[in-house]
C-alpha cells in the first residue's frame, strides 16, 4: 500500500495584514502488511525552540520556550474481499494471498 500523509502547522500571527506562516512536512512511504496487521508510521520529529522577553531592563523578564512534537500514525487494513486471482486459480497466487492477507484473529 502507499502511505501519503501531509502535515501542516500555523506559525504565529505577524500582524500588519499579513497571514501567518505555515509549516508544512510531507511523508510518502510503501508498506505491506497482512489484513488485520496494525503498521505504525512515524517520523517527523519537529523541535521548536523560541524566547519573549518583556519589561524595562533591569527589571525585564525573558521566557524561553522549547517543543518537542512527533507525529505517529497507526494503520490497521483489513481486506474485505479476495482477489478474482485466488478464485480463479493462478499458480503461486492463492500462497501469496494466504501469507499477506490472513483474516484478523478475534
Amino acid at each position: 500500500m502507499n502511505i501519503s500523509v501531509e502535515l501542516s502547522r500555523r506559525g504565529v500571527d505577524s500582524g500588519a495584514g499579513n497571514p501567518p506562516p505555515t509549516n508544512q512536512r510531507k511523508i510518502r512511504t510503501r508498506a505491506c502488511c497482512r489484513s488485520g496487521e496494525v503498521l505504525r508510521v512515524a517520523g517527523s520529529l519537529v523541535s521548536e525552540e523560541g524566547r519573549s522577553g518583556g519589561g524595562i531592563l533591569p527589571l525585564g523578564s525573558l521566557e524561553r520556550r522549547r517543543e518537542l512534537s512527533e507525529f505517529i500514525l497507526y494503520i490497521r487494513p483489513v481486506i474485505r474481499n479476495r482477489p478474482s486471482s485466488v478464485e480463479a486459480g493462478l499458480p503461486g497466487i492463492p500462497a501469496l494471498h494466504s501469507r499477506f492477507f490472513r483474516e484478523p484473529q478475534k
